[in-house]
């Protein structure tokens, strides 16, 4: 079977990083903290969570051909990474405004986009596995912070705690987002954009790409105190695996 050599490495080379943070975590993200840029975090978390709203609303445009239902869904998901975009610099009418327009323009983009797909079981089979490993990505990653529970760095004089490693589990929490630093949904977000090399041409600069884009992501979430490096090492992972799962599902099922 034929291996993503690329995809391979960057799970290796996030695994090293995971492990690099397991000892390192808190005098990396000192570091980060103090040098880092806040024009690099904040873009980093607007556009982060993108990749999967993005790709939903692409996957349940084309699959509105077969049913028009799936047309409203693919405008809700362009809605939510309109609002995902702006929320984060306004409020108001101006948001409002802002989320359906970007909205708007961004899903009759995928509507048009879709249009000039080819319409097979082939394609419809990669659509659902698109979905399907995003759904699962999504859910492994918030299992695991409601589970970890670990404080962001950026919190921890808000809530009287101190540094504490990825693997010591703290009291379960749902809601308390303050507490939700491992592993970085972010992280995970950004990678999910590799599965854009599947698709279409020009496999090589699409993988430079999404990889710079996963990078840059990873740096601003450090950069602003609300991940440690354990914790995007380990959402890329997650991201990367779910891609990796992805191949072998084209490879062995379509």
């Amino acid at each position: 079977m034929r291996k993503d050599k690329t995809l391979l490495c960057m799970m290796g080379i996030c695994l090293v990083l995971f492990v690099s943070g397991t000892f390192f975590d808190e005098p990396v993200e000192w570091f980060m903290a103090e040098h880092g840029l806040d024009v690099i975090s904040v873009v980093a978390a607007a556009i982060g969570p993108l990749p999967p709203y993005v790709l939903l609303a692409v996957c349940f445009s084309y699959l509105s051909n077969e049913n028009k239902y799936y047309g409203i869904v693919s405008l809700v998901f362009s809605l939510v990474a309109g609002w995902s975009l702006f929320h984060l610099f306004m409020g108001g009418i101006v948001l409002v405004t802002f989320v359906v327009v970007i909205g708007l323009l961004l899903y009759f983009f995928v509507r048009w986009s879709t249009g000039k797909m080819e319409s097979s079981e082939v394609n419809r089979k990669k659509i659902i596995a698109v979905i399907g490993v995003i759904v699962i990505a999504l859910i492994v990653v918030e299992v695991m912070k409601v589970i970890f529970a670990r404080p962001r760095f950026i919190y921890l004089d808000e809530l009287d705690a101190s540094f504490s490693p990825w693997y010591v589990i703290h009291q379960p929490s749902l809601l308390d987002d303050r507490c939700k630093s491992f592993p970085s949904g972010h992280a995970m977000s950004a990678s999910l954009l590799y599965l854009w090399t599947y698709f279409g041409k020009g496999k090589k600069w699409k993988t430079a790409v999404a990889i710079g884009f996963a990078i840059f992501v990873s740096i601003g979430r450090m950069m602003c105190g609300m991940h440690y490096l354990s914790d995007v090492a380990m959402g890329m992972f997650i991201g990367y695996g779910v891609v990796y799962l992805f191949g072998n599902m084209l490879e062995y099922r379509l």
